[in-house]
């Protein structure tokens, strides 16, 4: 199943801004985060502090993606 996911902050200088998983069903947002830190094994600590939100509504990590579904990784923010 594809999955779109966007990310922001910090993770945009890893990952795109928007890109797509292809992972196996059911797949939970957990699914999403382990795919990412497998591409990417030195955002692992980011993406252990990042909150997740499907379809614009935080989510916890066993919440189930549906087709059609949009993950946004959300990493601390800082700066000013």
């Amino acid at each position: 199943m594809d999955i779109p996911v966007k990310t922001f902050g910090i993770l945009k200088d890893h990952f795109q801004s928007d890109f797509v998983l292809n992972l196996e069903r059911p797949v939970r947002v957990l699914d999403v985060v382990e795919a990412m830190r497998k591409k990417k094994p030195e955002t692992g600590n980011i993406l252990d502090v990042s909150l997740w939100a499907v379809q614009d509504k935080m989510v916890s990590a066993d919440r189930i993606v549906a087709e059609g579904e949009t993950v946004l990784i959300l990493p601390p923010l800082s700066g000013g």
